[in-house]
């Protein structure tokens, strides 16, 4: 993972990554990396390559300009929760979704609790979070959920600009 860091950004460099706990690999695969995300009617045709049910042990990952869509900003550079909903209830329980989120001008603090109360589709959520950016860790089950909070905190550990937290725990069960 430090290797990510000091090399030019790429695609592939991440689905090479595999996993981050030995024993628990996830699938990789890079879809529509390179297609844009429109409104109306070719929006929800974007979704047509997904087909949920075939992502067993794989973290999902989603990286709008802006993160999810709020009160006032809607459009092409923020996700719907209805795009997310739809995809984490048709996921396998063993998959999980990240979601990139820009820090708008407001504090996360502000942000989060306003997401912890529209994010109750997904039975847990993980945010690992620095001064402008965070990811939101999405699942339906308390083991992937455990798992997500684990490799959080890990993330975090000896690294003082970077913090992680729970904003929802469900009890659902694996």
């Amino acid at each position: 993972m430090a290797g990510l860091a000091a090399a030019p950004r790429s695609l592939e460099r991440i689905a090479a990554l595999g996993g981050l706990e030995d024993g628990h690999p996830l699938e990789v695969t890079v879809v529509q990396a390179d297609a844009f995300v429109a409104e109306g009617a070719r929006r929800a045709s974007y979704w047509d390559w997904c087909h949920p049910e075939r992502y067993a042990d794989t973290l999902v990952f989603l990286d709008p300009d802006n993160g999810f869509e709020t009160r006032t900003q809607r459009g092409p550079k923020w996700v719907r929760h209805a795009e997310v909903k739809w995809l984490l209830e048709r996921l396998p329980e063993s998959a999980a979704v990240a979601v990139y989120q820009h820090r708008p001008r407001r504090r996360w603090e502000e942000l989060f609790a306003e997401l912890a109360a529209r994010l109750d589709y997904a039975s847990n959520v993980q945010v690992v979070y620095e001064a402008n950016l965070a990811f939101l860790l999405l699942s339906v089950t308390a083991g992937v959920g455990g798992r997500l909070g684990h490799a959080a905190a890990r993330y975090g550990r000896g690294r003082a600009n970077v913090s992680s937290a729970a904003l929802r725990r469900g009890a659902q069960s694996d």
